[in-house]
């Protein structure tokens, strides 16, 4: 009986090792794959933050012409609502270079980072974009309020047709 116990024991090193050596090879293929999910997020990140930095600006000015115009339609030119508004937009834009000063480097190859740099960096790039956004929408959802006042302001000046 001694026999089958020596046996059966180092039966049970010999399965111990090899599910030993698989579950290190599935940890790395597991690391592996982690990590080249992380860097295609990160590269989907960045992407999507360029377009945005890259047509934000425009945006602003867009924005900030249009509402001048608007007001200056409706006679509120020289108004406080006219100096709050280029007050705020001055903020803006301040903010936004700011942000735009922050914008992280896009490396050629993250292939060297570990896989919690790699999360650190898709956070920082998420954060950045998403206040970049933020700020986007304020300036969109002025220029939507500027084109419903541009439709009230041709409507109240819309020459009646005569029959």
């Amino acid at each position: 009986m001694a026999d089958i116990g020596n046996i059966t024991g180092i039966a049970g090193v010999v399965v111990s090792g090899i599910a030993l050596i698989v579950s290190i090879k599935a940890y790395a293929q597991a690391n592996k794959m982690k990590s080249l999910d992380l860097r295609l997020k990160l590269e989907q990140s960045f992407t999507e933050l360029d377009i945005l930095a890259a047509e934000i600006e425009g945006i602003l000015d867009y924005a900030f012409r249009s509402h001048q115009r608007v007001l200056a339609a409706t006679g509120k030119n020289l108004s406080g609502e006219m100096k709050a508004f280029e007050q705020d937009f001055a903020k803006d834009q301040e903010k936004l270079k700011r942000l735009l000063s922050t914008h992280p480097k896009r490396e050629e190859a993250f292939d060297s980072l570990s896989p919690s740099e790699l999360e650190r960096r898709v956070v920082a790039v998420h954060a950045l974009h998403t206040q970049l956004k933020k700020l986007k929408e304020k300036y969109d959802t002025i220029v939507t309020a500027d084109g419903e006042r541009r439709k009230e302001i041709r409507a109240q000046h819309a020459i009646p047709v005569q029959r």
